[in-house]
């Protein structure tokens, strides 16, 4: 634990008491997936990429000729 989260907070406890000090759950962006996406995509993962005929690398799923693959994994 470092200092500056200490300071951070006992400022948060004196403005706003124990609430203030309750976890607000994981930070980063709201998954913006619709749930029939969130499906395909689970599916697809757990099919794996020999099922498609190829092989998933940050490149591959960067290229415009995968346009559904780029489109489920932005999330934020």
């Amino acid at each position: 634990m470092s200092e500056k989260s200490v300071y951070q907070w006992r400022r948060a406890w004196a403005s706003g008491g124990r609430e203030a000090l309750r976890s607000q759950g994981p930070p980063g962006y709201d998954c913006r997936l619709r749930p029939d996406l969130q499906a395909k995509l689970a599916a697809w993962l757990e099919e794996g990429p020999d099922a498609h005929g190829q092989v998933w690398t940050a490149a591959r799923v960067r290229t415009p000729d995968r346009a559904d693959v780029p489109h489920l994994l932005i999330r934020g």
